[in-house]
């Protein structure tokens, strides 16, 4: 039974996505399946990351890219044909796989990339997308739009569409968007990410609460996505699919309460958490800051120092009731 996360609301400020976030084109917390043919840059997959098109080849990353960023898969799916053209052989990897000169495999890794490491050593906070999607805030800023989401619902590892968002629900530039216009979903039905007449999906997503499914139809998804599982559905089977990974670059307000705005509420798993504020001194190398700490949830990094994963009262912060 989900439970709710109570948010103080009322005060903003500005706020930021995780370092590191624009240097991949999916940032996944737990499983993947992949239909595209190219992925332009990294991938971060939590969970399995598996072919939904094992017949054919994807790249990841797409073969003219020029990241060098290293991909970071906690297991893998895989599938090869020998070049006799027999029936794919899929298989689960659970560490960094040897290939063979005699397979051609459908995910084809072409830039650097770990498989099966120890979770803790995922690239990305979690817990930073998760704090920013239930207090980011609308807004638009000269070319840049933050667009937010209510969307509720329960979490599914189906790919039946809960809510559906094309080009058309906001910004400005369409198909090719440049990392100028963010979605951010605070519930956690699923997302399904679909074209508009004929107009592929521009912007970055972030709905780590929910799972997200790039149809099959959609031509391109020129942003980033952060979801908690990716799925890929609709009435094509995506093998035209391309993933360009231009992450949302522009600026972002988030809520940090103190504020008379009252409580905001948000159904994520069976633990309720609250959000509490915590307001950081000046040291010689940070500013003072505000931070949030939800309850129950161990910060990643000492208190304070970046406010990465969240700060904790009592250790270089004073909570405020």
């Amino acid at each position: 039974m989900l439970a709710t996360v109570t948010l103080l609301t009322g005060a903003t400020e500005p706020c930021a996505l995780p370092d590191g976030y624009s240097d991949f084109t999916l940032i996944v917390r737990d499983a993947a399946a992949i239909a595209a043919k190219n992925v332009y840059t990294a991938i971060a997959i939590g969970g399995d990351l598996s072919d939904a098109t094992p017949a054919d080849t994807n790249t990841i990353p797409s073969e003219t890219s020029t990241t060098t960023t290293t991909s970071w898969i906690g297991s893998w799916t895989t599938c090869f044909q020998r070049t006799s053209g027999k029936v794919p052989d899929c298989r689960k990897v659970r560490a960094t796989p040897m290939f063979q000169p005699e397979q051609v495999w459908s995910i084809n890794m072409a830039g650097p990339y770990v498989v099966g490491a120890a979770p803790s050593t995922f690239p990305l906070p979690w817990d930073d997308f998760e704090q920013l999607a239930l207090t980011a805030q609308p807004q638009s800023d000269g070319p840049y739009t933050v667009i937010v989401h209510d969307q509720g619902g329960e979490y599914s590892t189906d790919d039946t569409c809960h809510t559906t968002v094309t080009s058309a629900d906001g910004g400005n530039f369409g198909a090719s968007d440049y990392g100028r216009t963010l979605h951010v979903f605070r519930g956690a039905g699923t997302v399904c990410l679909a074209s508009r007449i004929g107009t592929q999906f521009g912007p970055s997503v972030v709905a780590p609460f929910a799972r997200v499914v790039v149809d099959g139809g959609v031509g391109y998804v020129d942003g980033s996505i952060v979801a908690r599982s990716l799925g890929a559905g609709g009435g094509a089977d995506g093998r035209d699919v391309q993933l360009h990974g231009r992450a949302y670059h522009g600026p972002l307000q988030c809520d940090v309460g103190g504020g008379d705005g009252g409580a905001a509420t948000t159904a994520v798993d069976d633990v309720e958490r609250k959000m509490v504020r915590v307001e950081c001194e000046a040291t010689d190398t940070t500013p003072a800051r505000t931070c949030l700490y939800r309850e129950g949830s161990e910060p990643r990094m000492p208190c304070c120092t970046t406010c990465k994963g969240g700060s904790c009262p009592g250790e270089g912060g004073v909570a405020v009731e």
